[in-house]
């Protein structure tokens, strides 16, 4: 049952539910502008930590110059691992015998 209570042409007192579900600036009952809160329940809280002087960047917020030049530098990582990978591995393999060949040394000892 929703209460509607008119004041001027085109304002209305937001129903509760109107009130849940509404994001923005409304006034109170004396004509102050304040930011409605946007309720959610308990179980589907979210809340945002901002740490100062820590720029967030956004893909949208970025121009096409950026875009490209991150994509070519992606790109070049990539190829710098694959072209290097046998060497990589090989390392890998190595560093794995070494530390597998000094933990049998020292279970014999």
């Amino acid at each position: 049952m929703s209460q509607e209570q008119k004041y001027e042409e085109g304002t209305r007192v937001l129903s509760e539910e109107e009130l849940r579900n509404f994001e923005g600036t409304t006034i109170d009952e004396e004509g102050r502008p304040y930011d409605a809160p946007h309720h959610e329940s308990s179980n589907q809280e979210k809340i945002y930590y901002t740490m100062p002087n820590v720029k967030t960047i956004l893909w949208n917020a970025i121009s096409w110059k950026w875009k490209v030049g991150l994509a070519l530098g992606f790109i070049a990582i990539l190829t710098i691992l694959f072209l290097l990978a046998k060497y990589l591995f090989t390392g890998l393999v190595i560093l794995f015998l070494a530390w597998f060949i000094v933990r049998m040394i020292g279970n014999i000892l």
